[in-house]
């Protein structure tokens, strides 16, 4: 393993900080947060698909892949626990958060590039904050935890500064609580 990247450690310290208070250790946080930005980058640098994937076809394949992808999520959700590594699950959530970010892509309408981007950063955040943080994700303005881990993870992976990604994150929380992934929050009363 070659030295650690001291700008992308800043990224990485900034974004395990904004989690606290974590749910597990902070080797464990640092670790996943590293692994975060590295699967974005990778991401990013893939080619991206032609814009014929915005057809009546793959539409229609779109319409049938989003329930495929909520219920995978939901058997993934109902294992026992040990059913698999932390790691291999935040994967597959991941890649299962993924797909159906891209059905709903194909679904809705053609997106700008830095759109994809955007909404990128918004799902890694979304799964920091649900998997290793014992906060709740919201996404009330561009100061809250979750808006301000996408917009780190945004600026970490693509170099380029984006100070508000509130859109983003309303629109994968909004997406996430939609398919179950996310637990609709309690109203109580805050005495």
């Amino acid at each position: 393993m070659g030295a650690l990247d001291p700008l992308q450690e800043n990224f990485v310290r900034s974004i395990a900080d904004e989690l606290r208070p974590w749910k597990c250790a902070e080797s464990k946080v640092l670790g996943e947060v590293r692994n975060a930005i590295d699967k974005v980058r990778e991401i990013l640098a893939q080619p991206q698909p032609p814009e014929d994937k915005f057809r009546s076809d793959n539409k229609q394949c779109a319409k049938k892949l989003l329930p495929a992808a909520t219920k995978l999520y939901k058997l993934l959700e109902a294992a026992p626990p040990r059913f698999m590594s932390l790691e291999n699950y935040l994967d597959l959530f991941v890649r299962t958060t993924r797909l159906a970010a891209q059905c709903e892509e194909i679904i809705a309408a053609p997106a700008r590039r830095a759109d994809d981007k955007k909404a990128l950063a918004a799902i890694y955040a979304l799964s920091l904050v649900t998997n290793l943080s014992t906060k709740k994700p919201t996404a009330g303005d561009r100061n809250t935890s979750f808006c301000m881990i996408a917009s780190l993870l945004f600026e970490a992976t693509t170099g380029e500064r984006e100070p508000n990604l509130e859109y983003a994150c309303k629109r994968w929380l909004r997406c996430g609580r939609d398919l179950g992934w996310i637990l609709p929050e309690k109203s109580e009363d805050a005495s």
